[in-house]
């Protein structure tokens, strides 16, 4: 995780925004405060990822109160590590050459 640019604590659990746009959460995951999906509601112990957000948005800001959290994010992918991105294309394009 990269430095941590903002973080937000509500009623048993918690969110942090990294310099690179991630969102992570972790703490009480009951009615779903913790943006995991819609399915999963457990107890996380340790920040988790918040995978949803880190393919379409840089999250700013995060605020967090009894049962929600909310998020500000700007349209677009958070930065990555260009050698990560480039491993990422290839593996885009291996499956498009599958698909053909």
């Amino acid at each position: 995780m990269s430095p941590i640019v903002d973080i937000s604590v509500g009623e048993g659990h918690t969110a942090v925004v990294s310099k690179s746009g991630h969102l992570y959460t972790y703490g009480d995951g009951r009615h779903g405060k913790l943006c995991h999906g819609d399915d999963n509601f457990a107890t996380l112990h340790s920040p988790y990822l918040v995978e949803s957000f880190s393919t379409i948005a840089t999250v700013q800001t995060v605020a967090c109160g009894g049962c929600h959290t909310m998020v500000i994010a700007q349209a677009g992918r958070p930065f990555q590590d260009e050698s990560k991105v480039s491993t990422a294309r290839s593996k885009e394009t291996r499956k498009r050459s599958k698909i053909k």
